[in-house]
């Protein structure tokens, strides 16, 4: 799982920018965990750490350019990709190391792309699921994971590779998993950044829309606007 801030002044590219990143999300194998900020002001003072930025370089009061100049100075393994509107903008960006540069307007598979390409050289820090059975151990990333079904006294991770049996209470294997999952009912462990969408009392993660219990749907509702505002 990757942390993302994403630091874009109008909300209509920055709603774009969330729809790009859960898309990708999706589609690849490494998880962006994004977090948005309207203005370079909020970023520089939030005590978050982030292992990528997406930049965009103008912006009313401090621009993009002067933001990551002081973010630079605080932090040298980020790495920064800005979003301009004029790709000579973004040729100040060697300046402060940034490793690559998005063209407005933004289109996805351009967005998925230089993404690619610069998360090749961003520390991917996965949680690791030790999954035991017939005299071997097999080692699970959370960021495969779609969801979890407790059957009896059996867990079944659901991943878009398949299917791994583990015989321990769900209670158990929750407390193994990052923030990022939410548990929907006595039997379902969704993870959030992999969801497709939240509708009436159901969610869809990958082929499946799961059942939400009534106890739990205002606190799932609320952690799935938690995840996609990157609150």
């Amino acid at each position: 799982m990757v942390r993302c801030a994403v630091v874009e002044d109008e909300r209509e590219n920055r709603d774009m920018l969330r729809d790009y990143i859960f898309r990708f999300n999706r589609e690849k194998n490494i998880l962006l965990w994004p977090f948005f900020y309207s203005n370079a002001a909020d970023f520089l003072s939030s005590a978050e750490e982030y292992d990528l930025v997406l930049m965009d370089i103008r912006m009313p009061g401090l621009s993009g350019m002067d933001a990551a100049r002081i973010l630079r100075e605080r932090d040298e393994g980020v790495q920064i990709v800005f979003i301009t509107s004029l790709a000579s903008y973004a040729l100040q960006g060697y300046e402060v190391g940034a490793l690559n540069y998005i063209v407005k307007p933004v289109s996805y598979p351009d967005f998925a792309l230089k993404l690619t390409r610069t998360l090749k050289r961003v520390t991917d820090s996965r949680t690791e699921i030790h999954i035991s059975g017939r005299g071997k151990v097999i080692n699970l990333s959370a960021d495969e994971i779609l969801y979890l079904e407790a059957s009896g006294h059996e867990v079944f991770y659901h991943t878009s590779g398949g299917t791994l049996c583990r015989r321990l209470s769900l209670a158990s294997c929750e407390e193994e998993l990052p923030e990022y999952f939410c548990r929907t009912n006595s039997c379902y462990i969704v993870n959030l950044l992999l969801a497709d969408s939240l509708e009436g009392s159901c969610i869809t993660v990958g082929q499946e829309k799961l059942r939400i219990s009534e106890p739990r749907l205002g606190y799932v509702r609320k952690r799935w606007i938690e995840i996609r505002e990157g609150s």
